[in-house]
C-alpha cells in the first residue's frame, strides 16, 4: 500500500512538473522574442539615423534623424521597464534546474521497480520548490513596479504557476 501512494506521489511530481515546462517555456519563447525585436528595431532605426546623418541630408532629413533617435530613447526606455531580457534569462535557468530534477525523478521512478524511499521523494520536491521559489522572487524583483507592493505581486504570480 505504501509503495503505491509514494509512487502516485512520485507521478504527481512528474506532472506538476510536465504543467510547468509548458508555461514556463510559453514566457521563455515569448520573452526572448520580445528582446531580440526590441534589439533589431533599435539596431535598425539607430543604422538609419546614422545613415540620415551621415549622409548631410537637409532639414527635414535631420528632423527625420531627430525623431527616430527620439523613439529609440523610447524603445530603450520601455525594454528597460519591461525587462524582458532579465527574464528571459530568469525563465531559461529555471527551466534548466525544473528539467535536472525532472530528469532525476524520471530515471528514480524507472530505476526503483516499486521500492521508492519517501525521504528520497521528498528531498526532490524539497529541491522542486526551491527552484520554483527562486523563480517566483525573480519574477517579482523583476516586474516591481511603483504602482502595486510585492505581496499582491506574488499573489498574482503564484495564480500563474
Amino acid at each position: 500500500m505504501s509503495k503505491i501512494s509514494n509512487l502516485e506521489i512520485i507521478n504527481n511530481i512528474i506532472r506538476e512538473i510536465e504543467e510547468n515546462f509548458d508555461m514556463i517555456e510559453m514566457k521563455m519563447k515569448r520573452h526572448k522574442k520580445r528582446e531580440n525585436n526590441f534589439k533589431f528595431v533599435t539596431i535598425g532605426i539607430s543604422s538609419i539615423v546614422t545613415l540620415t546623418l551621415g549622409l548631410n541630408i537637409d532639414f527635414y532629413g535631420q528632423k527625420i534623424a531627430f525623431i527616430l533617435s527620439t523613439i529609440i530613447t523610447a524603445l530603450a526606455t520601455l525594454e528597460a521597464y519591461l525587462k524582458p531580457g532579465q527574464l528571459w534569462l530568469l525563465e531559461a535557468e529555471a527551466y534548466r534546474k525544473i528539467k535536472s530534477i525532472y530528469d532525476e525523478i524520471y530515471y528514480y521512478r524507472l530505476s526503483r521497480h516499486d521500492s521508492y524511499n519517501l525521504s528520497e521523494i521528498d528531498d526532490f520536491n524539497s529541491r522542486l520548490q526551491i527552484v520554483y521559489n527562486e523563480y517566483l522572487n525573480g519574477r517579482i524583483s523583476a516586474e516591481t513596479k511603483n504602482s502595486t507592493s510585492d505581496e499582491s505581486k506574488k499573489g498574482k504570480i503564484d495564480q500563474t504557476l
